[in-house]
This record gives structure tokens, C-alpha cells and sequence, in this order.
């Protein structure tokens, strides 16, 4: 049987270290998925199965209201990579003995992130209109950037949302 033939392998496969654990579990859950819509004929002969696999397909898709179009589509991908792979190295165990499989993994991007130092509610001298100084309680927030440059945001706390929303606006528009 085919999707026996296609579950040994995945087996194999991940114990080779070809497969990880996570993807031979969903090979098999995809196995198991078409396996129910198989005929007697799709289920004994890979070349009948590869041959009828639109029509499986449909079925597939037919037959499980219940999963997301997206998901079957997944489903069927897994079915087709497992097939072609099993073609490719699960008939010759010299052929599999030497499979190592791609890692998938996405790469990583190195972030350099900007140190943010929030310091607690400071005393900051503010020039009035009359160009009097005043003291008044700010937050101050202090901003390194990787290249170098030093930013400090000194905001009073009685600011309302208005002048909030601009100054991120504003900060925004930096970006």
C-alpha cells in the first residue's frame, strides 16, 4: 500500500534526521487526510495516485467543509513534497542513507535596537511666554541610537492627548 509505503518513509525520514519531528507529524496528518478519499487502486499503485491526484484533490477538498481552503492547500503541498521525495530517496536506501534535508528555517535579522532610558519624573526648567523660566515635573526619556546619535524627550506632565498625538506624529514622520 502506497500510504503505508509514504508513512514508513516519513518514520524513516525523521529518524535519519532528514525530517524533524514536527514535519513528520504533518506528513502524516496530510497522509491521513487524503488516505480517507483514496480508491483501492490510488491506494496500491503511486503512479495511479500521481496520475488521479487533481481529482483526489478534490475530493480531499469536497470532503472537508470543515478546514479552510488554505489548510487543504497546505495538505496538499505536504502530500506532493512527500511523494516527490519519496521518489527521489525513499526506493534507494543508498539514496536515503545520504539525504540530509535543507533547513527551512527563515534567517534571522539582526535588530539593533535602540537603548530606551526612562528616567523618573524629573524637575525641568521650561522658558514661558514671558520668557520667564519655570520648573515643572517632566518625564524624561533618553533615546541612544545604534549610530551614535543621543535624543532626549523631556514631557511635561500635565500634557493633554492633543499635544500627545502630535508629538507622535511628529516621530513618526522621523521614521
Amino acid at each position: 500500500m502506497v500510504t503505508k509505503d509514504l508513512l514508513n518513509f516519513v518514520e524513516r525520514s525523521m529518524a535519519n534526521g532528514s525530517y524533524s519531528q514536527n514535519t513528520a507529524y504533518s506528513n502524516r496528518a496530510a497522509i491521513r487526510l487524503f488516505d480517507k478519499e483514496l480508491s483501492d487502486a490510488e491506494r496500491n499503485s503511486l503512479a495511479v495516485l500521481e496520475a488521479n491526484f487533481k481529482q483526489i484533490y478534490k475530493r480531499v477538498f469536497d470532503n472537508n467543509r470543515n478546514l479552510t481552503n488554505s489548510t487543504l492547500y497546505v495538505y496538499r503541498s505536504r502530500v506532493l513534497k512527500l511523494i516527490k521525495d519519496y521518489k527521489a530517496y525513499g526506493l534507494d536506501p543508498i539514496k536515503m542513507s545520504s539525504w540530509t534535508q535543507k533547513s527551512n528555517l527563515a534567517k534571522k535579522r539582526e535588530r539593533s535596537v535602540a537603548p530606551v532610558v526612562v528616567s523618573a519624573v524629573n524637575l525641568v526648567a521650561r522658558q514661558d511666554s514671558n520668557n520667564e523660566l519655570t520648573l515643572e515635573r517632566a518625564l524624561k526619556i533618553e533615546i541612544s541610537l545604534p549610530s551614535g546619535p543621543k535624543y532626549t524627550l523631556s514631557i511635561p506632565y500635565n500634557s493633554e492627548m492633543t499635544e500627545a498625538t502630535i508629538l507622535k506624529a511628529i516621530i513618526d514622520s522621523l521614521v
